[in-house]
């Protein structure tokens, strides 16, 4: 099938590149500083950062033709997020960085594909599988790179703030599932929630208490550690936590970096997964009003294929 050839004006299409690479750098400065001060409220203005960046990055899909100039972009980009972070070298931080720089080309290269591969431009389409692959990588670097700082301090097991700040920022996602949780209420209350899902609605308050004391001694059995009622879950969690990990081997511990590493990752995944959705919306938007202002305009080729023109 004849690839989409699309008419580019440099300047337009360095302009978009270096918005890339400035909000990637935007990036890593607001992650790095989430780092070092694990203040859940630092979090949204990374998400904002993110879902600007994502808009650029889907916009570059569709008006850079070249995979080499898409790779040297993707580069540079991860190099504007790599001078901002604590930590630069280390294997593990270099396979954070690197890993995210793959899973930046293979965005541009999943999406440009999908573009050539179809006679109309099927713009949702497009951008929704280029984004996946591009949060994904995002995620995976962060991950990875959390593990990384985590291995570096000699640390067995993650740190009170960081697991605080973790399930802070899960607790939405939880709430989706079990209506009334937080991790800041108390651990009475927060089994009630569990409770008040498995029985039927409209169960008795009486009913619900005993079923939430009854998960309260099994899970005291199962876990060997006496939950007590009145204290908060995120600190009865943390205190398992470490519990269960200063009582394992110094393997069991490399291993427990890697199901935090696992968890940090999917925790980044599902949130990306909404992400995803809004810069798909925004860059529509923003696409439209490009057409709009004659920054570009579709054309067809031969076999009535649509391309986009940079006027």
């Amino acid at each position: 099938m004849p690839e989409i050839n699309i008419d580019r004006s440099f300047i337009k299409i360095s302009a978009i590149s270096v918005l890339c690479v400035i909000f990637a750098g935007l990036f890593g400065y607001n992650f790095a500083s989430l780092i070092a001060s694990l203040n859940p409220g630092n979090l949204s203005d990374l998400a904002y950062i993110l879902i600007i960046w994502g808009v650029f990055l889907a916009l570059q899909v569709f008006f850079v033709k070249s995979f080499s100039i898409g790779s040297a972009v993707a580069f540079i980009q991860t190099l504007a997020i790599w001078i901002f972070l604590p930590e630069k070298f280390g294997g593990l931080n270099l396979l954070a960085v690197f890993s995210l720089f793959v899973f930046l080309a293979l965005s541009f290269a999943k999406g440009r594909r999908e573009l050539n591969d179809y006679l109309k431009i099927r713009f949702f389409k497009i951008s929704r599988r280029a984004g996946a692959v591009a949060l994904t990588g995002v995620a995976l670097f962060i991950a990875i790179y959390s593990i990384a700082l985590m291995s570096a301090s000699g640390a067995n097991t993650i740190s009170k703030d960081a697991f605080n700040f973790l399930m802070k920022g899960s607790d939405v996602l939880i709430a989706k599932i079990v209506p009334g949780f937080s991790s800041e209420d108390s651990v009475g209350n927060a089994l009630k929630s569990f409770a008040r899902v498995r029985l039927p609605e409209g169960a008795a308050e009486s009913d619900i208490g005993r079923e939430a004391e009854s998960l309260r001694r099994q899970l005291s059995t199962s876990l060997k550690f006496q939950l007590n009622a009145e204290e908060k879950v995120i600190d009865a969690l943390y205190n398992i936590l470490v519990l269960k990990l200063l009582a394992v081997s110094e393997y069991s511990r490399s291993a427990s970096l890697a199901v935090t590493a696992v968890i940090v990752f999917l925790l980044a995944k599902s949130i990306a997964f909404f992400l995803n959705w809004i810069i798909i919306f925004i860059t529509f938007g923003v696409y439209q009003l490009l057409m709009a202002l004659n920054f570009m305009h579709i054309s067809f080729e031969s076999q009535n294929k649509e391309i986009i023109i940079l006027d």
